[in-house]
């Protein structure tokens, strides 16, 4: 071996040896700090949540219909429906909702959503943007609390 040989025989080995010696770094552990969700209680229900029309999960789909009368553009809809399954799309996360007595699911997206730990059916109510055919976009959590506040609002 030359001496050339032999410098690149030390460098491929130092290299080797550094990139070796490089961990990755740690990744958080980010579902530890969600916050757990509570199904809401069943009752009565308020028309109206935050300025959005309230429907339990089989109402909503009569509604996609374009040109119904009763909506807007992309309306803001409270929907009330069973946790399918959570995960994230391309970074968004999205809740999956279902109605108990109909195949029928609701696609709920939105960035608020990120922040809680949903159980596969605990019954929710989430409000967003109707976007398309069954889908909630710009999609939040509504608390019991929340659904407090309207029905004393309505009385």
């Amino acid at each position: 071996m030359n001496r050339f040989s032999h410098a690149v025989s030390l460098v491929v080995i130092l290299g080797c040896e550094q990139s070796s010696t490089k961990w990755p770094e740690p990744i958080e552990d980010t579902k530890s700090e969600l916050i757990e969700v509570e199904s809401i209680r069943p009752g009565t229900r308020p028309r109206v949540i935050d300025g959005a029309r309230y429907f339990k999960a089989p109402e909503i789909f009569d509604l996609d219909r374009p040109g119904d009368p009763q909506l807007s553009d992309k309306p803001w809809v409270a929907v009330e429906g069973t946790v399918r399954h959570s995960f994230d799309r391309f970074g968004a996360p999205c809740v999956v909702l279902k109605c108990d007595d109909c195949p029928d699911i609701i696609d709920c997206e939105g960035m608020e959503l990120g922040k809680y730990r949903f159980q596969i059916g605990q019954t929710v109510v989430i409000r967003g943007q109707l976007e398309g055919t069954r889908s909630l976009v710009k999609s939040r959590l509504i608390a019991q609390e929340e659904i407090d506040e309207a029905l004393k609002a309505e009385d």
